[in-house]
């Protein structure tokens, strides 16, 4: 049995956090970039794996933290769940957007 529920980093996929009051979004890293640090094929063993980063966006800045990697993302991109992306961008549009982001 498969299920989208959990991450390639073995957690539960599309949730936001709270950590000391601050919002924490859920978000996948391009293969590009995830790919190269996985330990011996075994993606959950990537150390960007809960990883933290800022990402900002015409509607504010947000935390998120890395839970899988995005196979359809170009080298630099990232995919954010809907209240992710909604509070970066302000507005679904096309469900893309530029954005500026960095590891924390």
């Amino acid at each position: 049995m498969a299920s989208s529920d959990y991450t390639t980093c073995g957690t539960s996929r599309a949730r936001s956090l709270d950590e000391n009051s601050e919002r924490i979004y859920t978000a996948a890293l391009n293969e590009i970039q995830f790919d190269p640090y996985t330990v011996n094929g075994i993606p959950s063993t990537n150390p960007v794996c809960q990883k933290k980063a800022i990402a900002k966006g015409i509607n504010g800045e947000i935390v998120i933290q890395f839970v899988d990697r995005c196979l359809d993302c170009k080298e630099g991109d990232i995919a954010l769940t809907y209240d992710g992306f909604m509070a970066v961008a302000g507005d679904i549009g096309n469900g893309h957007t530029s954005i500026e982001w960095r590891f924390v």
